[in-house]
């Protein structure tokens, strides 16, 4: 009897590829995922019926026109690298999903112009480009106080901020000193979108799939962990026995759950801290809402990512309406800031962070007889390709 092949026994690659579809050669040793909920469907693709009159009832052959392979698979959000501003594995998936990366590999340090209760001015020297230090975590000596800069004015230096109770409980001053974060930024681009090859090993048959390009979905849940779930279409690449190479997970560290010490963030100007002026998250997504397709015709095959509508979910517990009243919100269209920042070592940690954020279709939900607040979201850009940001610190 032939030996069986286990599910369980399966092992993903993925590199990003230098020229379209052509296969870079993943190594175990320096490509290997660790994913949970791995997905292959080795052959989609279109078929043409034949439908003779031939004297007698019957099917008549068909014929496979377009072949082409999908992946799915979930990862924890954690950056892989213990250096801030160095791509991590995550840099080619998300590249591959319609991102472009921008490191800042060096700390920006300086000492404040002034500042108030929800933002600082930078020093005179510092970016002229705006927003370049969106999302980003800065640290106030000596006073130890920390913040995420919501936004930033090249021109006038001056970033919005929220800290992890709201406002700065000492405000800055030009007496202290500032550092902003090493990081790696990632932001949607509508063109030259990245692509990534596959190499998928079920226990001794190698599946490869070369150009993929997908979507992603990431789910964040108190006292449980932010996941990352991806879609990738790709270019057939052929099937075959091989041996399996032995990964190394060296890159992988431990995820970080969500919880009132690890995580931070804010909802059109309500803090995640749940005391007077803050609210208190149960549930986010957030999904880029790319739509891939296949495309052959005569000439030329690939898969493109042709258009995108960001969106996603937030559940909180329901408030007073004298903390804000959403309802008025939803009504009048408003949008605002959301971000969910997780993490506090160097290193570990991630923001996601969506400038313009319109609350939709708000319901009630019971979670232990508390009241919860289910509101979807749509994100909306304001320059063009700025609805998200996601980065890795």
């Amino acid at each position: 009897m032939a030996d069986k092949i286990f599910m369980k026994n399966a092992l993903l690659l993925g590199k990003a590829e230098s020229s379209y579809g052509v296969d870079p050669t993943p190594t175990g040793s320096a490509n290997a995922y660790l994913a949970e909920d791995m997905t292959l469907s080795p052959m989609e693709g279109e078929t043409v019926d034949l439908s003779y009159y031939k004297g007698f009832f019957g099917s008549d052959i068909s014929l496979q026109t377009t072949h082409y392979m999908t992946l799915e698979f979930t990862l924890p959000w954690i950056p892989g690298t213990n250096t801030p501003g160095t791509a991590s594995h995550f840099d080619p998936l998300f590249k591959a999903c319609g991102l472009a990366a921008t490191a800042m590999a060096s700390a920006v340090t300086g000492t404040p112009q002034g500042s108030n209760t929800d933002a600082i001015t930078l020093a005179s020297n510092a970016s002229s480009t705006n927003n370049i230090y969106r999302g980003v975590i800065i640290d106030i000596s000596p006073t130890g106080e920390k913040a995420v800069l919501l936004d930033y004015n090249g021109t006038t230096k001056r970033a919005g901020t929220m800290t992890k109770t709201g406002v700065w409980d000492v405000n800055p001053t030009n007496q202290d000193d500032y550092s902003i974060c090493q990081n790696m930024a990632y932001d949607p681009v509508s063109k030259d979108q990245g692509s990534i090859a596959f190499y998928y090993y079920l226990d001794g048959i190698l599946h490869k799939m070369f150009g993929a390009r997908g979507d992603f979905e990431l789910t964040a849940e108190a006292n449980n962990m932010q996941r990352i779930k991806f879609t990738f279409t790709g270019l057939y690449g052929g099937i075959a026995d091989a041996s399996m190479p032995t990964p190394s997970y060296s890159a992988f560290n431990t995820p970080v759950p969500l919880n009132s010490t690890n995580t931070m963030g804010g909802i059109h100007g309500c803090n995640m801290s749940g005391n007077d002026t803050g609210v208190q998250l149960k549930k986010f997504t957030f999904g880029l809402g790319n739509t891939v397709k296949h495309r052959q015709l005569v000439g030329s095959e690939a898969v493109v990512i042709s258009d995108r509508m960001a969106k996603g979910s937030v559940s909180l517990e329901m408030t007073p309406m004298a903390l804000l009243d959403w309802f008025d919100r939803i009504q009048e269209s408003t949008t605002g800031i959301i971000f969910l920042q997780n993490g506090t070592e160097a290193g570990y940690r991630t923001n996601i962070i969506l400038p313009k954020a319109q609350l939709m279709k708000p319901k009630y939900s019971n979670d232990d007889n508390v009241a919860m607040l289910d509101m979807d979201f749509k994100a909306i850009w304001t320059s063009g390709n700025d609805e998200v940001r996601l980065l890795e610190m």
